[in-house]
C-alpha cells in the first residue's frame, strides 16, 4: 500500500483530481468492496453501514482494562484532600491581604487578586496568557508577594518554584501582610 502511495504522489504534473480518483482507488481497495458511487452518492449509506459498526466494535472496552484506568477510590481521595487544602492555604492569604478569601473559588478573578496581594496591577493578568512572558510575570509577582509578607527574595523563588510548600507556610505561618511592598 505504501508503494502505491509514493507512487501516485510521485507522478509531477498530476492535477487534483488526478490525485482525489487516486485517492479514491487507494480507499476502495483497502476496504474491500466499496463501490465509487455508494461512497460518493450515498455518504450516510455509507457511514451507516460500513463505519458504524467499526466503531461499535472498536468502543467495546474490557472490564480488565477499564478498571485499570484513572485513579482508585483512595488516589481520589487524596487528590481531593490536597485540593482542599491548597484552597484553604490560597482563601487564608487572601484574607491576610485583606481580600476576600472566596475570591480563590472564581476563575480569572482570583488571579487578579492573586496580582493584588503580590502588589502588581490587574492588568498584568492579560501577560499571564502569554507564553514564556507567564514565567516572567509569576517570577516578579512571587517576589512581590514575598515582600509584601515581609519574606526575602529566596523566599520568593521559593514561592515561584515550590508554589504549594511556600504558600502553606505563608499561609499557615506567621507571616503578616505589610501592604504594597514591590
Amino acid at each position: 500500500m505504501m508503494a502505491k502511495i509514493k507512487q501516485g504522489l510521485a507522478v509531477d504534473g498530476m492535477k487534483a483530481c488526478q490525485v482525489a480518483v487516486f485517492l479514491l482507488q487507494l480507499a476502495q481497495s483497502s476496504l474491500g468492496a466499496l463501490s465509487e458511487a455508494v461512497f460518493i452518492s450515498h455518504p450516510l449509506e455509507y457511514m451507516l453501514t460500513q463505519l458504524l459498526p467499526m466503531l461499535q466494535n472498536a468502543s467495546s472496552v474490557s472490564e480488565d482494562y477499564s478498571s485499570k484506568v484513572g485513579l482508585g477510590t483512595g488516589e481520589t481521595l487524596v487528590v481531593l484532600a490536597i485540593l482542599i487544602l491548597m484552597i484553604a492555604a490560597v482563601w487564608k492569604v487572601f484574607t491576610k491581604a485583606g481580600q476576600p478569601g472566596w475570591a480563590v473559588l472564581i476563575p480569572i478573578y482570583n488571579a487578579i487578586v492573586w496580582l493584588r496581594v503580590c502588589g502588581k496591577p490587574g492588568w498584568w493578568f492579560i501577560l499571564l496568557l502569554i507564553p514564556v512572558v507567564n514565567f516572567i510575570i509569576t517570577l516578579l509577582a512571587s517576589l512581590g508577594m514575598a515582600k509584601n509578607f515581609g519574606k526575602s527574595a529566596a523566599f520568593g523563588i521559593g514561592l515561584w518554584l515550590l508554589g504549594p510548600i511556600f504558600l502553606l507556610i505563608l499561609a499557615f505561618g506567621n507571616a503578616k501582610y505589610q501592604g504594597n511592598q514591590g
